[in-house]
């Protein structure tokens, strides 16, 4: 390739570099003129800038006024306007070249009421599709009405004066309120979106009350505890479970449960001897609401056996109550989030069985015994909200001997029972179960502690068994 050919390649090559530089600098200044072009939307009014509203708001006394023009078409705080009436377009520009023009005979105006403006007000509240005014010079005894079309020209412009009540009337602002009430409006919508979506999955999943669920339709409850801790005896055990009942709770409720809780090769930790205990209990219970009305029909059924090493703590205890009451506190607050609270009593028949340390036999002998209690139970259910709920049962059973009418209130069997859950999905929860229990008989019969603090982790898996009508 000679000198001469790429010379001439150079310049070509340089031509073409400056076309493409003078074509960015085009491209550039186009592209700024696009985003300066629609300025005068967002541009505040100018010095004697005019604009047509309708009314579209009064307040009670006149004073306050809301027009449908906002920050889109230049309007701000603080701007201070002189207003005429307007029928048409027509009409309102005559107006505005009389103002110009000091002239009102000539601007084709028929009388001198006509002429003169109405008043002059500030803007106090502005967003983008409207603007709140008030008047602070009246020029005619003439009240606003909504749907009056009025003009508006600008007297300050950009210069805009220091109104001294301003943040008076801001505060007084009724398209404020009306925008707040708005705002409190369109989150309670969101609210109840995200609650009906909520609702749904509970309807589908969760284990609620369903009118459309024939009896006896089930809702089951897998629970699995990691730690069980109990007080006094240090014991840490691996429990799990099972909840049942029914999901149409109109009219019957039942509520059955069997929990079971088992460690092996632990050690005492005052003997250091190796020993596995287990614990089994099992609860059923069948309401009918109202049948004596206010009252409802309770009943409930009992079983429950305790092993430490090779002794039995408690080798059975079986409650029967086939006959209760039970009376259901109303809602004073519809509102609220009390979900139910309900005082219940039933006479139970309680045949009991245990090992008996008061003997020097190896292993110890049994004691049984029959006899009434009665069972006092205090329930209460709150919701928190869609996810957090917490529950608690108080149960008070004083001892009654068989034959007779002796009623030792000493001899109780007292228990509390503080359940907290949070639902991570409709079919999945976690809760924290407190149970405190009290029996004096643990005391007497076995020489071990008479109360005994168990605390729980569960991990529940929620499925749903529903019948054809």
């Amino acid at each position: 390739m000679t000198r001469k050919t790429r010379k001439n390649n150079d310049n070509k090559l340089t031509k073409i570099i400056k076309l493409l530089s003078i074509c960015s600098v085009y491209c550039f200044f186009f592209f700024s003129l696009s985003l300066f072009v629609p300025i005068k939307f967002v541009q505040a009014l100018d010095y004697r800038e005019s604009i047509t509203a309708i009314v579209i708001g009064v307040s009670e006394n006149g004073r306050q006024f809301i027009i449908d023009r906002g920050g889109e078409e230049g309007v701000l705080v603080g701007d201070v306007g002189r207003i005429w009436p307007a029928k048409n377009e027509e009409e309102a520009g005559n107006a505005q070249d009389a103002e110009n023009a000091g002239e009102a005979s000539e601007a084709g105006i028929n009388s001198k009421k006509e002429e003169d403006p109405l008043f002059s007000a500030v803007a106090v509240h502005v967003r983008h599709d409207r603007s709140e005014w008030v008047i602070h010079n009246n020029y005619q005894e003439k009240p606003l009405q909504k749907n009056d079309t009025i003009r508006i020209l600008s007297l300050y412009g950009t210069q805009r004066p220091r109104i001294e009540n301003l943040e008076y009337w801001q505060k007084r602002s009724i398209l404020k309120a009306e925008i707040d009430e708005e705002k409190q409006e369109f989150l309670e919508k969101q609210k109840k979106k995200v609650e009906d979506v909520r609702g749904i999955l509970y309807k589908k999943y969760y284990l609620r009350t369903y009118k459309e669920f024939p009896w006896p339709s089930m809702g089951i409850s897998l629970n699995v505890s990691p730690v069980t801790y109990r007080l006094p005896s240090h014991d840490r055990t691996l429990s799990y479970g099972i909840d049942v009942k029914n999901l149409n709770q109109e009219k019957y409720i039942y509520n059955g449960d069997y929990y079971y809780s088992g460690i092996t090769n632990t050690y005492n930790i005052i003997t250091r001897e190796q020993y596995s205990s287990s614990n089994s209990r099992s609860n059923h219970t069948f309401d009918i609401k109202e049948l004596w009305d206010p009252l409802d029909y309770t009943s409930l059924l009992q079983y429950k056996k305790e092993r430490v090493g090779t002794v039995y703590t408690t080798r059975y205890q079986i409650d029967i109550g086939p006959l209760g009451i039970k009376y259901s506190f109303p809602k004073l607050v519809p509102t609220s989030s009390l979900k139910s609270l309900s005082i219940s009593y039933i006479p139970l028949l309680e045949f009991f069985s245990s090992d008996d340390r008061n003997n020097n036999f190896t292993p110890p002998l049994g004691a049984k015994d029959i006899y009434w209690r009665h069972c006092l139970t205090l329930s209460t259910a709150i919701n928190l909200n869609n996810r957090w709920s917490i529950e608690e049962k108080f149960t008070w059973r004083p001892y009654h001997s068989l034959p007779g009418t002796k009623l030792d209130l000493r001899n109780t069997d007292l228990r509390n029972t503080l359940a907290v859950r949070f639902e991570i999905y409709p079919q999945l929860a976690i809760s924290y179960i407190s149970t405190f229990t009290q029996d004096i008989r643990r005391k007497n019969i076995l020489q071990i502690p008479a109360s005994e603090w168990e605390n729980s982790f569960y991990i529940s898996y929620i499925l749903q068994l529903k019948t054809d009508t």
